[in-house]
């Protein structure tokens, strides 16, 4: 019975933190921001699809993580989402006594989940809307070949966004948006878990800034991987390479998300601790 009271407790300061930042202006902001890199992105490939009559499966998300631009722009806006954490309104006063301490900690990782879950699933939306009118639910067709083999290219049209070819080559379209986006929200809950940390501890926002940082800085630091060492070595902690399908195999997918959940579940834990000792701040 004193489990379920807990949960119970739990759920309603999840269900509180994320009806306040869902109904948050800063969430309509990055949303709009969300769907207007998306479109960004497919833009040409639309154009393309629209000129031959021909239709185009909503499958930008793998390749979105393959482009070290769009891959980084899509955690930079993930980040800024959960920069206020932990929270400290004036309500959290009321929602810290009638939950109790414990209930609340947990109460603030969950809603991290649940964020992060409504995060990724906006991402999904984004992905067939911008599709539009030329959206198929189908195999990967003609349109993502020709842009991933060149085609594209050769006839004439501009294309600024990167489409591996290995991605079509080893995953169906549903298999590659499937794995993208599991890969996605784990990630972002290991990264908003990190930014409730550092910002707690700091008791500013210095969560916010190391990871904003680290996102902006393998948008240039990408190229060269291959020329530097020590900058290979740190792209393996690099958002990018824990979502980018192009050099993963299927087999590969189940192993980084149970790395990356392992990570969570210390992350969550190690937060509930310092929330309890109160080396957290969060009023």
């Amino acid at each position: 019975m004193k489990f379920i009271y807990n949960f119970r407790a739990v759920w309603r300061v999840a269900l509180y933190e994320v009806r306040v930042m869902l109904f948050s202006l800063k969430f309509l902001i990055l949303a709009a921001l969300s769907w207007m890199f998306m479109d960004l992105y497919v833009a040409d490939i639309r154009q393309f699809a629209l000129d031959y009559g021909e239709t185009l499966v909503p499958a930008q998300l793998p390749f979105y993580f393959s482009d070290p631009l769009y891959c980084n722009i899509a955690f930079l806006l993930l980040i800024f989402l959960f920069s206020d954490l932990p929270p400290k309104d004036s309500s959290q006063r009321q929602v810290l006594q009638r939950s109790g301490i414990r209930c609340y900690g947990a109460g603030q990782m969950l809603a991290i989940a649940i964020m992060s879950v409504i995060y990724v699933a906006e991402q999904l939306l984004f992905s067939v809307l911008t599709c539009i009118p030329c959206v198929e639910f189908a195999g990967w067709g003609k349109i993502w070949q020709s842009v991933a083999s060149g085609k594209m290219y050769d006839l004439g049209y501009n294309c600024t966004a990167t489409v591996s070819q290995n991605v079509i080559t080893k995953y169906l379209p549903w298999q590659a948006i499937g794995a993208s986006a599991l890969l996605f929200c784990l990630t972002g809950i290991c990264y908003a878990m990190i930014e409730y940390l550092l910002n707690g501890i700091s008791r500013g926002k210095a969560g916010t800034a190391v990871l904003s940082s680290w996102s902006m800085a393998w948008i240039f630091l990408q190229g060269l991987a291959s020329h530097w060492a020590w900058v290979q070595t740190a792209h393996r902690f690099s958002p990018q390479n824990w979502n980018d399908l192009a050099y993963k195999e299927s087999s590969d997918i189940g192993k980084m998300a149970v790395r990356i959940l392992l990570c969570i579940l210390f992350l969550a834990l190690l937060n509930q601790i310092l929330i309890k000792h109160r080396k957290i701040q969060t009023i």
